[in-house]
């Protein structure tokens, strides 16, 4: 009796741990199945103008309210040469950002108060992606040094 007791509670510890891992594994879309655009969590890619991945990360956009959104962003620039992201090669970097959404185009500063050196992604939210440029912008303006690809998870 008492081997088939701790036998049950084992077998049923075990059921316990493995739905809880399933869980884990689709929150993001469970998440994301009941949030509209442009809330929810994106994985996020970023090449350089000819087109080789230079970073990958995601960006959880939490709040949504009169054209405004906030959230948090984490990205990871991969070793690479490019005069753009050579600093920041085999870097990982997040923190929180602000951006705006203006119809379908959309607008995200990933550097919260800096006046220069910032980096901001512009471009288009698309059902449940956005894509654009990616920006280095300072004191003398913007200036294109990628690309970006946001989609929904």
């Amino acid at each position: 009796m008492f081997k088939r007791k701790s036998t049950l509670q084992v077998s049923f510890l075990i059921l316990l741990l493995m739905a809880g891992s399933l869980a884990f594994a689709f929150q993001p879309y469970l998440r994301n199945r009941f949030l509209s655009p442009p809330f929810g969590e994106y994985t996020f890619d970023v090449a350089d103008n000819e087109g080789n991945k230079i970073a990958q990360g995601k960006i959880i956009v939490t709040v949504f309210a009169h054209n405004a959104m906030q959230g948090r962003w984490q990205l990871h620039f991969f070793k690479n040469n490019h005069p753009s992201f050579a600093h920041r090669s085999n870097e990982t970097s997040a923190s929180a950002f602000a951006g705006e959404v203006r119809g379908n185009e959309v607008k995200i500063h990933l550097n919260l108060n800096m006046a220069d050196a910032n980096d901001v992604l512009e471009g288009e939210l698309e059902n449940s992606a956005m894509r654009g440029e990616f920006l280095f912008c300072g004191f003398a303006g913007c200036a294109a040094i990628g690309k970006f690809e946001a989609v929904r998870k």
